[in-house]
């Protein structure tokens, strides 16, 4: 197998593990506001998760890969986040952040997967 073929395959392992991640952490967001009304099996099987999504976040460690910081409530730029939608909220200035739908990341420095956020227009 050549670099270039390396560097390609490398690339797609890594967007399919930012998915991952994400599949992630919002299945941890959603046990604790949750955690009260689940079974004693599923907080069992919680731990394993989180203990999985712990390995997951040592490798992005060693890889340099962060999270961008949560951009609600900020201007858009498009440098670090994508727009996928516009909201209409007339308490939010133009080009404010109104919601996020998943994270962005970066790799020593380099965006490789903006935010997913939704955009706010006055009109």
């Amino acid at each position: 197998m050549d670099l270039k073929q390396e560097e390609m395959d490398f690339k797609i392992l890594r967007n399919d593990l930012l998915e991952v991640i994400e599949d992630f952490r919002r299945g941890l967001k959603n046990y604790n506001e949750k955690r009260n009304e689940l079974h004693p099996d599923a907080i069992i099987a919680h731990k394993n998760y989180q203990n999985l999504f712990y390995k997951i976040n040592k490798i992005f460690t060693k890889l340099e890969i962060k999270m961008i910081e949560n951009p609600l409530g900020k201007s858009f730029n498009p440098k670090y986040h994508d727009c996928v939608s516009l909201s209409r909220d007339h308490n939010l200035e133009d080009d404010m952040i109104s919601s996020v739908i998943s994270a962005g990341w970066t790799q020593r420095g380099i965006v490789i997967k903006p935010a997913a956020v939704i955009v706010n227009k006055k009109q």
